[in-house]
């Protein structure tokens, strides 16, 4: 049996914007004939161009799709995906933006996919886009782990040793506590002063903190001043 022709493999990056309030940057893409995502809110993304890197593409990306400068900050996850006549291969970064994202007049002769409109949604707002086709917003969603119970949540990761972890769940138990009394309390910083006397203690105890580490996905409800934790 003949083997299968191999399909062009076509390179692209996708930005991941976090406000600090834990919203995601989303981009509209236009409702019109020829796109392989018609009317739908998704991240940010390009086609990369022959030689040109990651970092490179995200950078023409905030020029010419979003009118503002946009810096790599690191790379979150890669996948494939097969289409009708290429294979996509997609690169996801987390990046960030100074200012407001100012979308570009849309002209006759402009190439490649305009955006229609610009906002900032919560992460699990993207599973739509993940449904219909987003390679994308599905290799976000798995990254952080969204879903229905995570609405309204930001996302952040520790590397730590399990020794290290037993210490600082007690610590953090001890914090959500102090949370529920005081709703205003710095609980992202005394967590972190947590985990660096737990990595203190686990030293006086003999063991190495930086041995064995295990990545720990951490969620949290970004509490305002005087809001009660839902």
């Amino acid at each position: 049996m003949a083997e299968a022709p191999s399909l062009e493999l076509r390179r692209a990056v996708a930005a991941a914007v976090r406000r600090d309030d834990g919203l995601v940057l989303a981009v509209l893409r236009p409702d019109e004939p020829g796109e392989e995502l018609p009317g739908v809110w998704g991240l940010p993304a390009v086609t990369l161009h022959a030689d040109e890197s990651p970092e490179e593409g995200l950078g023409r990306l905030g020029r010419e799709k979003l009118g503002i400068e946009l810096t790599p900050l690191r790379p979150l996850a890669e996948g494939e995906q097969r289409r009708a006549d290429y294979t996509l291969g997609m690169t996801l970064y987390e990046a960030s933006i100074s200012g407001e994202p100012d979308l570009p007049q849309r002209t006759p002769d402009a190439s490649g996919t305009l955006y229609e409109a610009i906002d900032w949604q919560p992460a699990p707002a993207f599973r739509e886009a993940a449904e219909r086709g987003s390679l994308c917003c599905r290799l976000f969603l798995e990254y952080t782990g969204s879903g229905a119970a995570r609405d309204r949540y930001g996302w952040t990761d520790l590397k730590v040793c399990p020794y290290v972890l037993l210490k600082l769940c007690s610590a953090a138990f001890l914090a959500l506590s102090h949370v529920i009394e005081s709703p205003a309390c710095g609980c992202s910083g005394k967590i972190a002063g947590d985990l660096n006397e737990a990595e203190g203690d686990a030293r006086a105890d003999g063991v190495d903190p930086a041995r064995g580490r295990i990545h720990v996905p951490i969620v949290f409800r970004v509490v305002g001043v005087g809001e009660a934790p839902k």
